[in-house]
């Protein structure tokens, strides 16, 4: 997503929070390694956050927004084949994020549970049903609903475990390119 404003303090400090999370995990993670990452002080940080749960409560809502927004552009591209749509809208949602995860942070998708209750769950659907409508739209011909939602859900299971798995975006996006195609055949 290109960003043309400069971000936000706040959002300089979400931004390192979520690095420094996702590395960590939740329960590593103190107010002093994202303040001391973020160059800031401890008593700064509580000048925009109430403490880590708030942190990680508003840095998740960040990032969910930010990548619904720069998938659904991505979806919405008008002169783009359908394929390259998909695959930018995954290496929005997920493709970025590749290799910023280790597999012992599992504490952070419980923690995200505690602290979002089913936000989470909201984002994802609602990335789904755009990935859904713009799949339809892209086809001439009538195409099973069933048949689109079971590849949408294929599509995004694969990115989900390649996020956590994979060490770089470019890996991420090589591989979810050759799913796309897989899966877009039976379409």
């Amino acid at each position: 997503m290109i960003r043309t404003a400069k971000p936000s303090r706040k959002e300089q400090i979400l931004d390192v929070a979520f690095t420094v999370i996702a590395r960590h995990g939740f329960r590593k993670t103190s107010i002093e390694d994202v303040a001391r990452a973020a160059y800031i002080s401890r008593q700064g940080m509580y000048l925009y956050f109430k403490n880590k749960e708030d942190l990680f409560r508003q840095c998740i809502h960040m990032k969910l927004d930010r990548a619904l927004a720069s998938s659904s552009k991505a979806l919405l591209s008008e002169n783009a084949p359908l394929e390259e749509k998909l695959l930018d809208a995954f290496q929005e949602w997920f493709g970025k994020h590749a290799g910023l995860f280790h597999m012992e942070t599992s504490d952070i998708i419980e923690q995200s549970r505690a602290v979002m209750g089913d936000t989470i769950d909201r984002y994802r659907r609602l990335f789904r049903k755009r990935l859904v409508e713009t799949i339809r739209k892209s086809s001439s011909k009538k195409i099973n609903p069933e048949l689109v939602n079971e590849v949408v859900q294929m599509l995004f299971a694969c990115g989900f475990g390649w996020k956590l798995e994979l060490t770089n975006p470019g890996e991420f996006r090589k591989r979810m390119k050759a799913a796309i195609s897989i899966c877009m055949r039976n379409l």
